[in-house]
Order: structure tokens, then C-alpha cells, then sequence
């Protein structure tokens, strides 16, 4: 474990969103990749990656999209260097298993591992981020310099590619052996050097912005709407027809937007479908054509090799509680599952994707073979042979 003698209660009200915390290394942790693994992540077109370059710690610092097939020599003085992939939990299963080290925030809330090489001083400059992060150290050491919380209001230096602070005040400072990890809600400011050759591990959580919310509210409402809801001049009178609508008639449609933006059920539901949507969803692969019932249960018991049934490593299945009862979302489609074991859902959420799903559970009934027929097809399941 991560967390030793840590009080998941304590932590969630005095630091969650509020301020950095440093927790000390447990003594337990196994770097669960090496930098030649993520090395061979970077040379693959379909992986997210990004060398950040200098020639001093201080900067400039250059930033490069991959792939890439070869990196800067990791003993050269200079350039340093820093290479930052994304999302390496949905390649690599044992950077996966991370994740259930944090399960006492929501794990919808999480966005993704993201791992980081960098050279002997190098780093990618002072700067702040929009989300929760725990910085995991992995193999080496790397000093973490904190600043204060940032705004909309806070200047940017100048630079093409990179949000950088113009001014960095540094209030705290801590060095991050093996193991050690550093807390920071959104928007602290802070700028990482590394002491030698080091891993980092970026536990980052995502939250949607008010304008993301605003937005796909919006759209999901504008699904719902029909053709003739529209404004209307119910209090229209003669001094109103000559000029803008009278004060009764904009009160009366501002009334009528108002009650759309104010149902719970829809936001709730809209809600799911965001907390399930992929991080790539391009990645997702489906079926052509279509599996049907009867072919995946003839697969299962008639196949001359032992079928297999994964989640989609790079899918999201959530589950939520409303008021109206237990809903269930993948990769941002809503599913039904009111006849459906509830051990079944939970086992479909908590399962990691590495992990055989149990057979007699998906065909448990007609309701589950559905489901499971309906998640196979849209690319969420995906079926194998035992090796």
C-alpha cells in the first residue's frame, strides 16, 4: 500500500481542493514500469506524448510532440529533458493498478496516470494546472518547488506552446524520495526539478469546467426540445408590437428557460454520461458487423479454446446514485439495468481492465446477455482466447 497510517476522512476535509499535502513513503512501493517502457510507449503513434527540452534548468523550454523514435542521450549534460506520456494506465496494466490506491475520491473523478521521465535538472517550468494531482516518485529523486494558489488573473509568461508562470514565488519546498508523494489541488503553483535520472507518476482528476457543464447541458436539453417550443408574445399589446417584447413577455420566457436549466433528472443523467465519456474515445474499436445474442453464447460454450471477456482498457464504465435509483453509463451511453444482478454492475465498475470478467455472471439472464451483447458491439467489452 501507498497510504500508511493515512486517514482517508481527515485527508478529503482539511487538504482535498484546499491545500498541498506531502506524504512520506510507506517503504512499500515498486516502480510498477521502467523507463525503457516508457520509452517503447513514446515511439507509438496512438500514445500521447511530449519531450520538453532545455539548456539550463532555468529555461527556455522547448516543447515536441512524438511519437518518437529515439530520445536525447539520458547521460549528455545538456540538452536536459523531460518526456511526459499520457494515459499510461490504459496501455500498461500495471501502471493501471495505481488508480485503486486513490479509491477513496470517486474514481470517475480520475483522468488518467501520466508518467514522466526527466534527465538530471531538468524539468518543465513553473507553472500551475486546473485539476487535483498526486505526484508520485517513482525511480530518483526530484525537488518540488510550491507557490501560491493561481487565478484567470495570473500572468503567463510568453511562449508558443507552454503555460508558464511570469512570476513564481516559491513558499514551500520539498525533495521526493522513492515513494514520497506531493498533493496539490488546482491551480497551486509549482515547478519540479528533477536530482538525477527520476520517474514521476501524475495521478491527475478531472473536473468539467462551468462552460462544459453550461455546454453540454445545453445540448443534451436542445436533444429533448421539440419544433414548437418557441418564444412566445403572450402578453403582446399595441405599444409592445412597436418596438422589443414587453416586460411581462420576457419574464414569461425567461421563466420557461429557466425551468429546462432547473430539472435535476436531466442534469443528473447528463452528469453519468459525462463521467463515462473515454478519455480517446478514436481508440475504441467496434465490431463490424454487429455480434448478436445467440453468436456470443454460442462463442462462449462452443469455442475449441477458452473465451475471455476484458473491459476495454480504454473505456469508462460508472456507476451513480439519484434519486430516482442506481444508473448505470459506458464511454457516455446510458444502460438500463433495473433487471440486472446489482453485483453484476458493481463488478462491471470495479474491475480492472486486465481482469477476466466471470461468464456466468454476463449470461446470469436474458437482461445480462443484452447488456453484455450491447457493451460487446459498441467496443466496451472486448472477447479473447485464453493463451
Amino acid at each position: 500500500m501507498l497510504f500508511a497510517d493515512f486517514d482517508a476522512q481527515e485527508f478529503l476535509t482539511e487538504y482535498w481542493q484546499k491545500k498541498p499535502l506531502l506524504i512520506r513513503s510507506s517503504g512499500s512501493f515498486i516502480d510498477p514500469l521502467t523507463s525503457e517502457d516508457l520509452f517503447s510507449l513514446a515511439q507509438e503513434p496512438s500514445v500521447e506524448s511530449r519531450l520538453i527540452e532545455a539548456n539550463s534548468p532555468d529555461g527556455p523550454w522547448h516543447l515536441r510532440h512524438g511519437p518518437f523514435h529515439s530520445l536525447p542521450d539520458c547521460q549528455d549534460k545538456y540538452p536536459i529533458w523531460t518526456l511526459l506520456v499520457q494515459a499510461v494506465d490504459q496501455w500498461l496494466p500495471e501502471a493501471n493498478l495505481l488508480k485503486q490506491e486513490f479509491n477513496f475520491v470517486p474514481n470517475w473523478r480520475i483522468d488518467d496516470v501520466m508518467v514522466s521521465f526527466a534527465t538530471a535538472g531538468a524539468g518543465v517550468g513553473p507553472h500551475y494546472d486546473q485539476y487535483d494531482v498526486f505526484l508520485l516518485q517513482g525511480a530518483g529523486k526530484r525537488q518540488w518547488k510550491l507557490g501560491g494558489p493561481c487565478d484567470h488573473t495570473t500572468k503567463l509568461a510568453e511562449h508558443d506552446d507552454l503555460r508558464l508562470l511570469e512570476n513564481f514565488n516559491v513558499t514551500d519546498e520539498y525533495i521526493l524520495n522513492k515513494g514520497d508523494i506531493l498533493y496539490l489541488p488546482p491551480r497551486f503553483a509549482h515547478f519540479g526539478t528533477s536530482l538525477d535520472n527520476s520517474v514521476c507518476y501524475s495521478i491527475g482528476f478531472r473536473a468539467p469546467s462551468w462552460a462544459e457543464m453550461i455546454q453540454g447541458l445545453s445540448d443534451k436539453l436542445i436533444d429533448g426540445l421539440q419544433e414548437d417550443q418557441r418564444f412566445s408574445d403572450e402578453y403582446i399589446n399595441l405599444e409592445s408590437a412597436r418596438g422589443m417584447p414587453n416586460e411581462q413577455s420576457i419574464n414569461a420566457n425567461f421563466l420557461k428557460l429557466r425551468a429546462l436549466f432547473n430539472n435535476k433528472t436531466v442534469f443528473d443523467d447528463w452528469l453519468g454520461e459525462y463521467a463515462s465519456l473515454p478519455k480517446y474515445p478514436e481508440l475504441i474499436e467496434y465490431p463490424d458487423p454487429e455480434i448478436s445474442e445467440n453468436k456470443i453464447i454460442n462463442l462462449i460454450n462452443n469455442a475449441t479454446q477458452l473465451v475471455v471477456i476484458y473491459k476495454n482498457s480504454f473505456s469508462r464504465f460508472v456507476q451513480t446514485q439519484t434519486p430516482s435509483g442506481n444508473q448505470f453509463y459506458v464511454d457516455g451511453s446510458r444502460f438500463y439495468c433495473s433487471d440486472i444482478a446489482p453485483e453484476l454492475i458493481q463488478k462491471l465498475c470495479a474491475a480492472t481492465w486486465d481482469e477476466p470478467l466471470p461468464h456466468e455472471m454476463l449470461l446470469a439472464s436474458d437482461a445480462s446477455i443484452r447488456l453484455f451483447t450491447a457493451l460487446v458491439n459498441q467496443g466496451s467489452l472486448v472477447l479473447g482466447t485464453e493463451n
